[in-house]
């Protein structure tokens, strides 16, 4: 299963980002080699910087590496920030849970727009964010799951020693 997170949140991104990079310099060597517009190559480099930045975006609930502020947290015993987690990683899953039909239905509704110059439809520009809730909502639920599971074990451990 985490190969194919690897596949859409490290490599596809990453052949994104190649191909901004690659874009970038060909408009470089046509604007200032005269050899012609680069309009088009401007609309999928931008293309290609929407795809790379979203799907990306949810590698970060997997791995825990977003920016966090964990000045309060740190300070905490272990219960509590478990029970600071628990919150946390159920707030995240029922905020993405709301928004994933509402954006569903707004990119499905970009279907009728399409790019000024590669002609592109907007819904399949704009995809990725849709794959960016769904895999935020299973990184969360993951990440929900294992706190539970310490949750449970901490209750085991502390029955366990009110009986000896």
């Amino acid at each position: 299963m985490n190969k194919a997170f690897d596949i859409v949140e490290i490599y596809m991104p990453m052949f994104a980002f190649f191909m901004v990079f690659v874009l970038y310099l060909a408009q470089i060597v046509m604007r200032y080699g005269g050899f012609g517009k680069t309009g088009k190559l401007y609309e999928l480099c931008q293309i290609m910087f929407v795809w790379c930045s979203i799907l990306s975006a949810s590698y970060g609930g997997r791995t825990g590496s977003h920016v966090q502020f964990t000045i309060l947290y740190d300070k905490c015993n272990a219960k509590t920030q478990l029970a600071f987690r628990l919150i946390g990683d159920l707030a995240v899953i029922v905020a993405f849970c709301i928004i994933f039909p509402y954006a569903w239905r707004e990119i499905d509704f970009l279907t009728i727009k399409k790019s000024d110059l590669l002609r592109i439809r907007f819904n399949i520009i704009y995809a990725p964010f849709l794959v960016f809730v769904g895999f935020t909502i299973i990184h969360y639920i993951r990440n929900l799951v294992g706190d539970i599971r310490e949750l449970i074990k901490n209750v085991k451990e502390r029955l366990s020693l009110i009986h000896i």
